[in-house]
């Protein structure tokens, strides 16, 4: 038998190509997410500020409802590891989805209401002997003085993004709420409108909430001829200056 033997030293390609990366419209599948549709936002003193009715959030009071908030104390352990974690200790409860929040802290989401009363009664949970806490989840919680909101809706989130342009579609993530930190969405924005960098709106409780908006992609724009595809410095329409 003939060993293969092997070079101490492997040539770099040449011409390596850097990966492209995708668009959204790429990435998301027209069978995943949340349709999302336009909804015009009252006037109110000269700005648009769309108001969130209760009914608006009603479905995700009942999501919330059956779910709980974890976190280990000083530490920050994987997803994997506290999905297993939670697979043993609440073993005999039917668990829909353990999702992460923010680095060190989880959401644990339960088929039925009394499931989540059932397990926070339980008392202290060590995790590699640290307390691991467990609490109901409601939207005037604080956890490691981080406040946790509610989360919008389909109705919400439509006239949240009808703010900015016409509102498509979610993400997966967004849909089934294992991102809590954002929602992701979809949205035909009019190229004539400049790009906000934030919104207001007012919550059911008739709060103005001011929420910072984060674009995945931006086209182009000259600030000489205010058109797309190019910038100031390549804009042919502008005159270099003379020379005396």
């Amino acid at each position: 038998m003939i060993s293969p033997v092997f070079p101490d030293k492997v040539a770099e390609p040449h011409n390596v190509i850097p990966p492209i990366k995708s668009s959204y419209a790429a990435l998301v599948n027209p069978n995943e997410g949340t349709s999302l549709s336009f909804i015009v936002a009252p006037t109110i003193n000269g700005k648009k500020c769309p108001k969130l009715e209760p009914e608006d959030v009603t479905p995700e009071v009942v999501f919330r409802q059956s779910a709980v908030l974890c976190m280990v104390l000083q530490a920050n352990p994987p997803l994997e590891v506290i999905d297993g974690f939670i697979r043993r200790i609440w073993g005999n409860y039917f668990r829909d989805k353990v999702c992460l929040v923010r680095p060190g802290l989880f959401l644990v989401r339960f088929d039925q209401n009394n499931e989540q009363q059932e397990v926070t009664s339980k008392g202290v949970f060590c995790f590699n002997r640290k307390p691991f806490i467990v609490k109901p989840w409601n939207a005037e919680m604080e956890i490691n003085t981080e406040e946790i909101e509610s989360l919008p809706g389909v109705t919400s989130l439509s006239k949240i993004g009808s703010l900015i342009g016409i509102s498509i579609k979610t993400d997966r993530y967004t849909k089934e709420k294992s991102m809590l930190r954002y929602a992701r969405m979809l949205i035909d924005f009019p190229l004539k409108e400049e790009f906000p960098e934030y919104i207001e709106f007012a919550n059911d409780k008739d709060v103005l909430i001011r929420q910072s908006v984060l674009y995945e992609w931006q086209p182009i724009k000259c600030k000489h001829c205010h058109t797309y595809g190019h910038l100031e410095d390549q804009c042919s329409k502008k005159q270099a200056p003379r020379k005396v």
